[in-house]
């Protein structure tokens, strides 16, 4: 199946009623960022279709538009051309428009319209359509549409009518009318079937067939909670499809009787979702890994020209970037159609035999996963210097603490994918035998060779000069560390938290939950100095004291002892417990005398594309890169980028040619607040205010510079994030030719 050449891919955005309505346009985003040529922007019951494509096409640079399907019943011809031509006028873009008769769900409950007469509706919008978008005007006296005079002012640019058909009575307007033909929600069988019909009409009207195209649900992942929640969404797309004629028919005939006959007593949908089984979901929808998704998608093969591809947007896949990412390299490496979607300029590259993976944690296991999902079939060696599977480190400071949480396991396991797991190893020395690694039991050492190296050693604490050796004082970054350390937050006990930062806001807040007497300590004058100004850290301290924390700010430690902590000022803070959290830097010294570059704070100085040396990537806490978007290079230590990098230096090594440049972005739970921090700020950025800091309520903070928000701190304000988010997302914050160097600073 791996030599049938795909059908071209496009992109559908849909409505998913589980995820955030913006993510409609970072999806749209994506696509465009990876060379996709075209996007459907479909009805939806959030935003009206044309508003979207509008936003779509300033927020973008060069993917082309359709706006629909529409549906015929409720949207007239007149509107839909002047929508059309209004999108095309407002951005530059060609935009094409796709028709269809919908369900009785949309045309009846939603807008409260008769769907009686739907394909005379479909055959006179379809007439009427294509006269606007050619000459401008149209005279239409149907049954149905009826349209006199109006003539466009804006010149069209529409490119194409589609015309979305399922039946034969609107197939044959398809045949009669339409520039391509679209099925959505079709098996590769039912797809042949009306194909057929599609053919025969045409060639009763001498006329030449459309393109065709499906619409396909799709997932590319490994872990099967993400293709569950990708399932879960499309079986809760498919109530309103199981009852309606034609679609019962093809379920039927695939042996879901049972479910069809209880569709069409209208029960809840609720109900009716729930009673759909996983295998009539994937008769429409392609879940897998890479390999599973292309050999179902060169199915469609023999008779579509194209898929119009619906990513599933999950937690696991937000926007469905990960498997938008995998469909475009699948078209890059294997035989297709019309490659004109894919970006030109990706280098040809010999897949690695074997890659080995240097870290065992987030970012690690996120390469790996990526690897697999990519279709990668070599050997994959992870080191890790634990003797754990794979764990999620955010919990640690947080849930972790509390009493009965479990082990953080990622999943899927390595042994899952593959993967060969060298537990309790440390990487010590990289040079052109190989990468040296030592048993941290048995001081056992070991050289392995490989074809690709990712390295992901994330970062090591900074550590007081002294204090290792005192057993009550304790460090918090693995899950070794964070078992002793709640084994040590007991009730009554006196603890001391040295650094009010992120991480030791977290622990205070889960020490003083559990009934431990909490102080913390910092040299700074204000909590959270090495992130944020002085003016968003005196607000932040008022919580500290509504927790029952104390806070000591601008104190210098002269010691700790078996009494506890003395500070230069001579008092003296008893503590049965010390933390230390001060941050921490890049663990990359193993790489001290290799051929890869290390920046002034031990980062591994990487490219636009994480490369770091031939064949050699960087990711995760480890990793600067250039960023074009903020004008510096980047340094971040949070979750979100640890697996973003992964993903796309997973595609880099085994050929693709992606350009990293996210919008940094993390969340933190501590004295009763959410905080979370997009983008990046400096001092040259002016702050303001939303709402009042010094209230009860939602508030943020933002950093703007020639009127462009740069960054933004939000508190209890999660809606306020993401418009945040989407802002600082739109495009390169800096003029990189009038001066902004990318290849400077850090953050």
């Amino acid at each position: 199946m791996n030599g049938i050449p795909l059908p071209r891919l496009t992109v559908s955005l849909g409505l998913w009623q589980d995820r955030p309505p913006s993510e409609a346009l970072e999806t749209a985003r994506h696509a465009d960022e990876l060379g996709y040529d075209e996007l459907w922007i479909g009805e939806m019951a959030t935003f009206d279709a044309f508003a979207l494509a509008t936003s779509i096409g300033l927020g973008t640079r060069r993917i082309g538009l359709t706006v629909g399907p529409l549906a015929v019943a409720v949207r007239d011809p007149m509107m839909v051309a002047m929508g059309a031509a209004s999108v095309a006028h407002l951005t530059g873009r060609q935009v094409g428009i796709a028709i269809g008769t919908s369900s009785p769900t949309v045309v009846e409950s939603w807008h409260g319209r008769a769907t009686g007469g739907a394909v005379g509706a479909l055959r006179e919008s379809a007439h009427a359509l294509t006269a606007f978008t050619r000459t401008g005007t149209a005279e239409v006296r149907g049954k149905v549409v009826r349209t006199s005079g109006y003539r466009m002012r804006l010149p069209s640019r529409s490119s194409s009518l589609t015309i979305a058909a399922f039946g034969p009575a609107s197939i044959a307007v398809a045949a009669a009318h339409a520039d391509r033909f679209v099925m959505s929600l079709v098996t590769p069988r039912a797809a042949e079937q009306r194909v057929e019909v599609l053919r025969r009409e045409c060639d009763r009207l001498a006329r030449a067939r459309p393109r065709v195209a499906a619409w396909v649900p799709v997932a590319v992942a490994s872990d099967e909670r993400v293709i569950s929640d990708s399932v879960d969404q499309v079986r809760r797309m498919l109530v309103g499809y199981l009852g309606a004629p034609g679609y019962a028919e093809m379920f039927a005939e695939a042996g879901f009787e049972e479910v069809v006959e209880f569709a069409r007593t209208k029960p809840h949908p609720t109900s009716l979702a729930a009673a759909i089984p996983r295998a009539l979901v994937e008769l429409v929808g392609v879940f897998g890994d890479a390999r599973t998704v292309r050999r179902r998608l060169a199915e469609f093969s023999p008779h579509v020209d194209e898929i119009a591809v619906l990513a599933c947007s999950t937690p696991g896949d937000p926007a469905g970037s990960g498997t938008l990412g995998v469909l475009r390299d699948l078209m890059a490496d294997t035989p297709s159609r019309s490659n004109a979607h894919t970006r030109a300029g990706v280098a040809s590259k010999v897949r690695p035999r074997h890659v080995v993976i240097v870290g065992g944690g987030v970012a690690g296991h996120a390469a790996a996963a990526a690897l697999r999902e990519r279709g990668y079939e070599g050997r994959i060696a992870l080191v890790g210097a634990e003797a754990h599977e794979p764990y999620d480190r955010p919990p640690l400071s947080k849930e972790f603490l509390s009493p009965g949480a479990d082990f953080p396991a990622l999943k899927p396991a390595l042994a899952d994918l593959a993967v060969e797991h060298l537990r309790s190893r440390r990487a010590f020395r990289l040079d052109d035998a190989g990468l040296h690694v030592q048993d941290t039991h048995t001081g056992a050492t070991r050289t392995l060779d490989y074809d690709g190296l990712i390295i992901a050693t994330g970062s090591a604490p900074r550590r007081l000069p002294g204090l290792s050796r005192l057993p009550r004082v304790l460090e918090l970054r693995t899950l070794d560390d964070a078992r002793r350390l709640k084994a040590a937050l007991v009730p009554a006990r006196r603890v001391v938290v040295i650094g009010a930062g992120w991480l030791g806001a977290e622990v205070a807040t889960a020490a003083a939950a559990l009934g431990c007497d909490v102080r913390v300590v910092d040299a700074a004058s204000t909590v959270l100095a090495s992130a944020l100004p002085p003016e968003i850290g005196r607000h932040v301290e008022r919580w500290y004291e509504r927790a029952g924390i104390a806070l000591s700010l601008a104190a210098d430690i002269e010691r700790v002892d078996e009494s506890g902590v003395l500070l230069r000022s001579g008092e003296l803070l008893e503590a049965d417990v010390v933390v230390v959290g001060i941050g921490a830097r890049p663990a990359t010294a193993w790489l001290a005398d290799s051929a890869v570059d290390l920046g002034p704070f031990g980062d591994v100085v990487a490219d636009a594309r994480l490369a770091a040396g031939p064949s050699v990537y960087a990711i995760g806490d480890a990793v600067s890169w250039p960023s074009a978007r903020f004008g510096a290079r980047v340094r971040t230590e949070h979750w979100d980028h640890a697996c973003a990098s992964a993903r796309v230096a997973a595609a880099n090594l085994l050929g693709a040619d992606q350009t990293y440049d996210p919008v940094p972005m993390f969340w933190s739970d501590q004295l009763g607040r959410r905080l979370r921090y997009v983008g990046r700020h400096t001092a040259q950025d002016r702050l303001s205010w939303c709402g009042d800091p010094a209230g009860e309520g939602p508030w943020s903070a933002q950093w703007r510079r020639d009127g462009r928000l740069r960054a933004a701190l939000t508190v209890d304000d999660s809606r306020g994030a993401r418009e945040a988010f989407r802002e600082i997302s739109r495009g390169p914050l800096v003029d990189t030719e009038a001066g902004g160097d990318p290849s400077d600073g850090h953050v």
